[in-house]
């Protein structure tokens, strides 16, 4: 009977991490990915300071959105990866409690 529990557990939690990646694609569409600046990506010198320092200053503020894109995407894996963690323990509390009902 133990053996049997052992299994179950093991397959629900394979079912609660195919769950955890098939939600993962729709959980971090709320975290927008922001898109690199136009002009770091030219070839070539700039064309004179005021050109270098607004690039400069794209870029910094580039810097600054892939950090909060870093922390949603942090945030919403933590959430994702807790909530797979908290189904399954529920998951295995209700199979042992079916494996001791007196019924």
């Amino acid at each position: 009977m133990e053996q049997e529990g052992e299994e179950m557990r093991s397959r629900l939690l394979a079912l609660a991490l195919g769950l955890l990646a098939a939600q993962e694609a729709s959980a971090l569409s709320y975290c927008s990915e922001p898109s690199v600046p136009f002009c770091a990506e030219l070839i070539g010198k700039f064309n004179d300071q005021w050109e270098y320092q607004l690039c400069r200053q794209e870029l910094e503020s580039y810097r600054y959105d892939v950090e909060r894109y870093i922390a949603c995407v942090r945030e919403e894996a933590d959430s994702m990866v807790q909530e797979a963690v908290d189904d399954y323990e529920d998951a295995v509390d209700s199979f042992n409690m079916r494996v001791n009902s007196p019924f």
